[in-house]
């Protein structure tokens, strides 16, 4: 398990909040996502998790001790945390071997010569390179040094592991290869893993929890799934995957557990959260998602959750087309099938679903 409380970390001298005020908590044999964009804090985050850096105020417990408090003026080394990295970088040496490389860490610690090799084997067949025990580093491709930098992770039997973007330097095929592996060795091992990116496919993929960080702040937090279908705010909403962001005005609770908004389209009607607590009038936004949005030919009839757009243009992306829709002078994205014929400058009809959509609280001054 991983506690973090009330986290602060500044840099220049004070000016700089790269963390603020940051709580969570990973349970045991989990991985929990930061995700972010670049600068929001993730890293830093991951950092003083590892030791690496010291922060200004709060505290962090991994399992059951205390190896940073402010109050209790605590800090314990990064080597005597017992957490295994793995970085962006990879932070392969190139002067040794691939055993070489995993039994390093190893060295110094209690631990036979004996014992360090059997260790650094044992780590290095669970990621399938077993059979290049005594290749020179530089000889490995890309996706091979990632993998030699997670069995050096995990050869030491840390009780975290902890992931810094350790993806984005791989190609898109390989990306997705790794992915897979460092799931099924989380899984395997029970490790609790913090796992930092910027990437949400790796973070929905992956993750059994996602926090979205920006600005050194915690946004949101919740599973894959819900933050995906259910943001609680206009960043998360647009920060993972696309989203249309419609302005209305909150009306009323109707039938079968249905609300309606106001719209620049006319009225939708959305599947309401028990709870809610939106007053008529309140200034608010639809989230819609550009592949809940179905398209068909000719004008709407004007009844609720349909409107009347023309296609602006449409871009072939083998799994769907992405289409953007001129609806007054407003746009909308919609994605359709591959075999949808879809033209562009064709009237179309846009159409979505009460339980495809959802609605959280804008700025009055919107």
């Amino acid at each position: 398990m991983i506690e973090v409380s009330h986290l602060l970390k500044t840099f220049a001298g004070g000016d700089v909040r790269a963390v603020d005020d940051v709580s969570f908590t990973v349970a045991a044999g989990t991985i929990f996502t930061l995700l972010g964009p670049s600068g929001c804090g993730k890293t830093t985050t991951l950092r003083s998790v590892a030791g690496l850096e010291r922060p200004d105020a709060g505290a962090i417990r991994l399992f059951d001790e205390t190896v940073f408090s402010s109050d209790a003026r605590v800090f314990v080394h990064p080597y005597r945390r017992r957490v295994g990295m793995v970085f962006q970088s990879y932070a392969i040496w190139p002067h040794m071997t691939v055993m070489q490389n995993v039994a390093y860490p190893l060295r110094g610690r209690e631990f036979s010569r004996g014992e360090i090799r059997e260790r650094a084997l044992k780590a290095l067949e669970m990621v399938n390179l077993g059979e290049l025990t005594e290749r020179p580093a530089p000889a490995l491709s890309g996706g091979q040094q990632q993998r030699v930098a997670l069995a050096r992770a995990i050869a030491g039997d840390p009780r975290i592991l902890l992931l810094d973007e350790p993806l984005s330097n791989l190609d898109a095929k390989l990306r997705e290869e790794m992915r897979g592996q460092i799931r099924q060795l989380q899984r395997k091992l029970g490790l609790t893993s913090l796992y930092v990116t910027h990437d949400q496919v790796e973070a929905l993929s992956l993750s059994d929890v996602i926090a979205i960080m920006d600005g050194g702040k915690l946004i949101e937090m919740g599973t894959p799934r819900d933050v995906y279908l259910h943001p609680r705010s206009r960043f998360a909403a647009q920060f993972v995957g696309l989203t249309n962001v419609v302005p209305g005005r909150w009306q009323a609770t109707e039938e079968h557990g249905l609300a309606r908004v106001e719209t620049p389209f006319g009225p939708i009607r959305y599947a309401a959260a028990e709870s809610e607590s939106f007053a008529a009038e309140d200034a608010v936004l639809v989230l819609i998602r550009p592949e809940n949005i179905r398209l068909s030919p000719g004008s709407a009839a004007g009844d609720s959750n349909a409107w009347s757009g023309r296609v602006a243009s449409t871009t072939f992306l083998g799994e769907f087309i992405d289409c953007e829709v001129a609806c007054g002078d407003r746009m909308v994205r919609a994605r359709v099938s591959p075999f949808h014929g879809v033209e562009e400058g064709a009237e179309v009809q846009l159409r979505v679903e009460p339980d495809r959509c959802s609605v959280i609280a804008d700025s009055p001054a919107m």
